[in-house]
């Protein structure tokens, strides 16, 4: 595997995560929904109507009530997070970002333009979360090549998860 972070994953393995997610949209909103709404269930109402507003969420799957959508809202998201050394999050949104479209060099001049903007420390701590995100996700292709079926978002959290536990 390739040091380039550009190169960690292959075109076909971009595809399939896209393919997956894209069959699975609402997979991150409702993930959060179902954590966070027994955790302090008189927040629910805020969080819930954040969701609504702000991501593919439900089931079946509803847009967003915003005009914002898909990569330009992962694109913010990314910033936001990489500014804040926010990693589990963060590595969560690089996914989001790579299945709603945005590409790696993408991801990466967004951490340049953070580091420019909030310290070159967020800089080097994002890509290194990029990275190790990368890394998690290419671990879920088989090592033989072929065509690769999508992948669901919900086996690419655990992997992020897994990566980011404590």
């Amino acid at each position: 595997m390739s040091s380039r972070l550009v190169d960690v994953l292959t075109a076909a393995q971009i595809t399939a995560l896209v393919a997956g997610y894209r069959q699975k949209p609402a997979v991150l909103a409702n993930a959060a929904e179902a954590t966070y709404s027994g955790l302090y269930p008189e927040g629910s109402p805020a969080l819930n109507g954040f969701i609504d507003a702000v991501f593919t969420h439900g089931s079946p799957p509803a847009p967003p009530t915003s005009g914002i959508r898909g990569a330009d809202r992962q694109r913010s998201i990314v910033a936001i997070l990489a500014s804040r050394a926010s990693v589990a999050e963060l590595a969560v949104h690089l996914y989001c970002g790579i299945g709603e479209g945005v590409t790696v060099e993408e991801l990466c001049q967004t951490m340049l333009l953070v580091g420019g903007y909030s310290g070159y420390a967020n800089y080097t701590a994002g890509l290194q979360v990029l990275s190790r995100t990368l890394k998690a996700l290419h671990g879920l292709f088989p090592a033989a090549g072929g065509a690769l079926d999508p992948v669901d978002p919900g086996l690419a959290l655990k992997a992020i998860q897994k990566e980011f536990a404590g």
